[in-house]
């Protein structure tokens, strides 16, 4: 069995498919997915492409992602149970989750992720998790009118002592934890001991969802932007895997 030791697990479900009108939506030019893919190699992790759907298993494998069958993907935590199972990660024990539909992360973000887990003083660590901060300019006070007063009805008050507080809404986008902690408590997040945020608010297009298929054209808007040049992986992608690429005979990568 292969030593695999970081695998980024992506979740690519026959009912994601079908959100966009079924077969495998494409953004710019290539499936979706692949785009969680290649930002997992080129941060040294090992794609796992867990689906219920053959087309996304067959697709993932010719651009040599390791896979998974799993009929209950659409279920994170069942998916992520389902790539531990296998034997082949049996000595895998950091895991990274990515959404198929956040194609857009920084480079280099994953790798700073993980080091936080096999740096010194880090043993505490057990799930670190990208966030968006959300600073609180008022107070949120329950409406009261009397009579008149309805169930869950507020209204936004400012209140200048609590103006400084801040949320940390976690945006989706990556998700690193422990082997020892997804068995300990059967959630990556392990209830929130050893957690950590990482706060991503300055990139905001990191937190961008697509979740219509409208949304489709806005990525592609923003990733062909010369800015957003490294935000794409495939402008990342090592030659070595190129040259895989090719010997598989497919069509070659172009940036």
């Amino acid at each position: 069995m292969k030593n695999k030791k970081l695998v980024a697990i992506i979740p690519a479900s026959s009912i994601l498919l079908e959100r966009f009108g079924g077969g495998m939506s494409r953004l710019c030019g290539h499936p979706m997915f692949l785009y969680s893919v290649w930002y997992a190699m080129n941060e040294g992790y090992v794609p796992v492409v867990v689906s219920d759907n053959e087309e996304v298993l067959d697709c993932a494998k010719c651009f040599l992602a390791d896979t998974v069958r799993c009929d209950s993907d659409t279920d994170l935590f069942g998916c992520i149970g389902g790539v531990l199972e296998e034997d082949v990660y049996g000595d895998c024990e950091l895991f990274a989750l990515l959404q198929p539909t956040l194609p857009i992360r920084d480079p280099g973000l994953l790798r700073e992720m993980t080091g936080l887990f096999i740096g010194s003083g880090s043993s505490d660590t057990s799930c670190v998790f990208t966030a968006t901060g959300v600073n609180l300019l008022g107070s949120m006070v329950y409406r009261y009118t009397g009579e008149d007063t309805k169930p869950n009805e507020f209204y936004g008050a400012y209140n200048a002592d609590k103006a400084e507080k801040r949320f940390e809404a976690f945006n989706g986008n990556i998700v690193v934890f422990s082997r020892e902690a997804f068995e300990k408590t059967g959630n990556p997040f392990n209830n929130g001991e050893g957690v950590h945020v990482y706060d991503t608010t300055i990139t905001q297009a990191t937190s961008i969802c697509i979740r219509l298929a409208e949304d489709l054209a806005i990525v592609e808007g923003i990733m062909c932007h010369p800015m957003m040049h490294d935000y794409n992986p495939i402008n990342n992608l090592p030659n070595e895997y190129r040259y895989r690429f090719l010997w598989h005979r497919l069509t070659p990568i172009h940036a």
